[in-house]
Parts: structure tokens; C-alpha cells; sequence
């Protein structure tokens, strides 16, 4: 009868869960998948704009473009998670 509290589970406790990441959430991915979209757009885009005609525009679009894509989703999960952290917490 004395373990009879043990073996309820505690109401104030928070359950350890494990995340799962998906494919393509890591941003070495993430920046490769959009660095590769990046070259096709700039591929259409050269049809209508000529100062991407060089592959020197073609390398700085595609670098830019997958950078400014990237680095706000890297910067919105970590403050999500700081944010879960905290109300945990």
C-alpha cells in the first residue's frame, strides 16, 4: 500500500517526448534544395534579364536567394524553441 502514490502518474510532470525530424528540415538540406531551385529560376530569369547572363549573376543569385530563404527558417525554429523551452520550463 506504500508505493500506491509511486505508481500513479505525477499531474504536475512533463512528459519527456522525442521530436522527429522530417527529411529536409536540416538547413544544410534546406539550403541545398533551394540553391538548386534557385539555379532554374535564374535559368528562366535569364531569359528576360540579361544581367543574369553571366555565371558569375548566376552564382551570386543562387547563393542569395537560398540565404535569404534559409537563415529566417533557422532563426524561426530557434526562437520557437526557446520559446517551448521556456513555457516548459
Amino acid at each position: 500500500m506504500g508505493n500506491f502514490l509511486l505508481d500513479q502518474p505525477r499531474k504536475d510532470a512533463v512528459a519527456l517526448v522525442r521530436w522527429s525530424k522530417t527529411p529536409g528540415e536540416n538547413p544544410v538540406i534546406k539550403f541545398v534544395l533551394l540553391s538548386i531551385f534557385g539555379v532554374i529560376l535564374c535559368l528562366i530569369l535569364m531569359i528576360f534579364i540579361p544581367g543574369l547572363r553571366s555565371f558569375g549573376a548566376l552564382v551570386l543569385f543562387t547563393v542569395f536567394f537560398a540565404t535569404l530563404l534559409t537563415v529566417p527558417t533557422v532563426s524561426g525554429r530557434r526562437k520557437f524553441m526557446r520559446g517551448l523551452t521556456k513555457r516548459v520550463n
